[in-house]
């Protein structure tokens, strides 16, 4: 198993990262520095200073399901490899760390502002979404990759593929580090209910990625074939009726434009951003036929449309999936961890490809999270090596407990899943356009969907000098 995991994590490391232009192609991923300890195999920054910071109390601000800090091992794999990382940490410079909670990411977006506009020293580290973190940098409450010391953004222990998205003129606000795990639980995927495609006698989408052949139309077909209206009333309902796929339109619309190799954001040869969507008529047929297959009846349940935008819908709609009445869910892959109650086995597939003719598979990653330090902060320079050390350690222990836990604890449940987790790794993206400016490029789209208006050019003409002018701004912001 420690081969196959270390397989896993060397492929990983030499994954390609994609391309800016106006469609996505494969292009080969720009080299990293990587500095192994050759006593302990494991990764080191031998620049960090040998500091002595006097028992000083590393504050870190998160949000439950994201710790930054444990206080003991409880034998749950992953639990233990941030207590050891941390343990390194305190005891390599004598600090110590300390976490505080907050309810949600907004909650978490305000601490930082509130405490940035006030130069206050509340914290070292908070924990924010892409978005956010992306708003609050531009408003310079963001301590900037430039003004942190020690940190090497060429290390392996950063991600490169999407710090290269994220730069806007070769310009670089905050750097992704594996101490960011959210990167590798945040891949959207396909699940499906292996029991359920074998009693319908579908072909595996096993067998059809494997073959190119897993595409938006197999992927409506299979969906198609799965539904059934078990109590005879002549309608669909989540409770009683068996569904193609339980999913939320935020959840499957943008990753199925991305994972048919489509952005609405790209940027050009200079590190430029530019609104790609305008005029794209395939993007636009794209979204239509989502849209008619979304609406077709008994197709997808969307708890946000069907009851309200509530994340505990979310959910309630998910434990539906894991009962057995619906062949797909569209999320993320650290959702296999919240499928370990289903009874029957399901599988992981990359999200599906437009046709045929596409060479390769994407997949999207959307809102990863990630620890930053204020503007104002005390001592930048500790805050870079502790940020530093923190990405380290987290690639040593961390990143391997996950990978160990999906495994050793069958959330990950066959053999195939584990190959198709290589493919799925392999083209990660980042529509800039469904992330950092989602308010102003997706929900364009979003809104088209909740209005039951499917009139994608009409709206993104109305829309065009909108989103120009956001990412003017922008650019204004990063001179």
């Amino acid at each position: 198993m420690k081969k196959l995991i270390s397989v896993l994590l060397v492929a990983a490391a030499l994954l390609p990262a994609c391309s800016d232009k106006a469609d996505i192609t494969d292009s080969p991923q720009s080299a990293a520095a990587e500095t192994v300890s050759a006593e302990s195999e494991l990764y080191a920054a031998p620049y960090l200073p040998d500091a002595d910071y006097e028992g000083y109390v590393f504050r870190m601000v998160t949000v439950p399901g994201y710790p930054s800090h444990v206080t003991a091992e409880n034998g749950d794999i992953v639990n233990d490899a941030y207590y050891r990382r941390n343990q390194i940490i305190e005891e390599r410079y004598n600090i110590e760390f300390e976490e505080s909670q907050v309810p949600d990411y907004n909650t978490l977006t305000v601490t930082f502002r509130n405490s940035a506009a006030a130069a206050s020293d509340d914290f070292d580290l908070c924990r924010l979404i892409m978005r956010d973190a992306f708003s609050l940098a531009l408003e310079g409450y963001v301590a900037p990759v430039s003004q942190l010391p020690y940190l090497d953004i060429t290390q392996d222990w950063y991600i490169h593929y999407v710090n290269e998205e994220l730069s806007i003129g070769g310009e670089l606000l905050f750097a992704y580090s594996d101490d960011c795990v959210d990167t590798l639980e945040g891949m959207f995927c396909v699940f499906f209910n292996k029991a359920l495609s074998e009693q319908l006698n579908l072909t595996s989408p096993y067998e059809l990625t494997d073959s190119g052949g897993w595409t938006l139309e197999a992927f409506y077909s299979a969906a198609a074939a799965a539904i059934d209206d078990l109590n005879g009333d002549g309608k669909y309902t989540l409770e009683e009726d068996r569904w193609g796929i339980i999913s939320e339109h935020d959840m499957i619309l943008p990753s199925m434009w991305v994972g048919a190799g489509k952005k609405t954001v790209a940027k050009d040869a200079d590190d430029i951003p530019y609104f790609i969507a305008h005029g794209d008529e395939t993007l636009y047929s794209l979204l239509t036929d989502v849209y008619d297959f979304w609406i077709t009846d008994g197709m997808c349940y969307d708890s946000f449309l069907k009851i309200a935008y509530n994340e505990k819908n979310r959910i309630y709609a998910r434990g539906y999936f894991i009962a057995g009445s619906a062949m797909f869910i569209v999320n993320g892959f650290g959702t296999a961890s919240r499928l370990r109650d289903m009874e029957s086995d399901f599988g992981i597939v990359p999200l599906p490809k437009y046709d045929e003719v596409q060479q390769s598979y994407y997949t999207r990653l959307c809102d990863g999270w990630l620890n930053l330090p204020l503007y104002c902060a005390a001592d930048l320079s500790r805050t870079g090596v502790i940020m530093e050390s923190l990405a380290v350690e987290s690639k040593n222990y961390v990143i391997p407990a996950i990978y160990d836990r999906a495994l050793l604890n069958k959330y990950i449940r066959d053999e195939e899943t584990v190959r198709m987790l290589d493919i799925i790794q392999r083209n990660r993206i980042i529509d800039l356009g469904d992330t950092i400016w989602m308010a102003a490029v997706r929900n364009i789209f979003m809104d088209c969907f909740r209005q039951k208006k499917p009139e994608f050019a009409s709206a993104v003409e109305k829309n065009v000098k909108s989103v120009e002018k956001t990412i003017e701004k922008t650019l204004e912001a990063m001179k």
